[in-house]
């Protein structure tokens, strides 16, 4: 059955490039945008922000959030009321499990339908050491992950080796993810 309002959830670490990634969807009009559509920014202040012109031409509403965690099912119960959005898309801080989310009653015919998980690969070698239960978390579900920022002649920052380590490891905890090095 098809979700009456279809959820993108773009998760990543705080600076990767999810804010950048959502504006090229949005400047590029990839999707649909026929109707009413609600971006949820999760994060907490960050240097990329979204053009309000952009936004309007796709007929796209910004709500700010303090946290991720006040996404509640009563917040997006009144979100759905009030706005009636056709789809949602949602920034997702990295540092907050996706889990979370996973675990949330939505609304009745919402319906989380593509993640993309984006990583910046020039400091990814570092969190890959030390925060592989948050790398995880982000990849188990997602569709796509975007590694920007390679820098194939240094390693531990998408050289050739990095590229297949990270690829094997992410298809080892989801085979069904597309991964994608820019």
């Amino acid at each position: 059955m098809q979700p009456s309002v279809s959820v993108t959830l773009v998760t990543g670490f705080l600076e990767c490039g999810k804010t950048t990634a959502i504006k090229s969807i949005l400047d590029r009009g990839f999707g649909d945008f026929t109707g009413k559509t609600i971006l949820i920014d999760t994060e907490e202040e960050a240097f990329e922000t979204y053009d309000p012109q952009v936004l309007l031409a796709r007929n796209v509403k910004l709500v700010d959030l303090d946290g991720p965690f006040a996404c509640t099912r009563e917040w997006f119960e009144e979100l759905n009321k009030k706005e009636a959005p056709d789809q949602v898309i949602i920034e997702w801080n990295g540092l907050a499990n996706v889990r979370y989310l996973d675990q949330l009653k939505w609304p009745e015919g919402w319906q989380i339908v593509r993640q993309l998980t984006v990583f910046d690969a020039s400091c990814f070698g570092i969190y890959f050491k030390n925060l592989k239960s948050n790398i995880r978390d982000m990849v188990q579900n997602t569709t796509i992950v975007l590694f920007n920022r390679t820098d194939p002649g240094t390693p531990g920052k998408g050289t050739p080796e990095d590229q297949k380590e990270w690829t094997d490891y992410i298809h080892h905890v989801n085979p069904r993810a597309a991964v994608v090095f820019s």
